[in-house]
């Protein structure tokens, strides 16, 4: 019989190499495959990219990071996942080192199996890619129902956000359309009254500039 492979990253994330792919397990269970990118950087070198707000922008940052060689051997990536993982979990949950659609589906399965680091990070690493640029972060977030973890406070300063964002002739055309989707989400979110008490502070603080929104209904509640 063939020895299983496996490494225990911590108490709650363990990786098996099962029919040739890498496996992740939260507790036992089987989260889901894995297709991490392999950094060319150990963590504290990757917290000085101020540039780079998540893994999924290497596209555009190629000279960065190192894709996986599609020659390489199932053990090799395995190795190569183990160390991206022992990576993320030493950065404390860093979500910008692994892909957005694993780093919190994951995270939140570390959570809900009560790993107090991931319980601590959870709603911080929210708010901190809410408040990047990146279009598809915030698509995958908005979609993905994480507001919902968020109190009332949090999304009003969201709200903020993407006002100051939005004022800006600068934004390109690709993160303006995140930043709408993310209003109009914030709006159904917090009620037609808390949006009118919104609008009306800024206006008390002159900051609202009355075609913020051309072409949108956005305070029509």
């Amino acid at each position: 019989m063939k020895k299983e492979v496996f490494f225990e990253v911590n108490d709650y994330i363990t990786l098996k190499l099962v029919r040739r792919m890498t496996n992740i397990y939260v507790k036992g269970e089987r989260f889901r495959y894995s297709f991490l990118l392999n950094l060319n950087k150990r963590e504290d070198d990757f917290r000085k990219c101020d540039q780079i707000n998540s893994i999924d922008e290497v596209d555009v940052n190629k000279s960065n990071f190192n894709h996986e060689k599609v020659n390489s051997t199932p053990e090799k990536r395995f190795s190569d996942h183990c160390l991206t993982m022992q990576a993320w979990v030493r950065s404390d949950y860093d979500t910008r080192m692994l892909q957005v659609n694993l780093a919190f589906p994951l995270l939140k399965q570390l959570m809900d199996a009560g790993d107090p680091q991931a319980k601590k990070v959870f709603k911080g690493e929210i708010i901190k890619q809410l408040n990047s640029d990146h279009p598809p972060m915030l698509q995958f977030l908005v979609n993905g129902g994480y507001l919902n973890y968020l109190n009332q406070e949090e999304l009003i300063s969201l709200l903020n956000l993407c006002n100051d964002n939005l004022k800006s002739d600068s934004l390109a055309k690709s993160k303006r359309v995140g930043y709408h989707a993310l209003f109009f989400k914030l709006r159904g979110k917090l009620g037609p009254q808390k949006i009118k008490e919104w609008r009306e502070n800024l206006k008390k603080k002159d900051t609202l500039k009355g075609d913020l929104l051309t072409g949108f209904d956005f305070f029509s509640c």
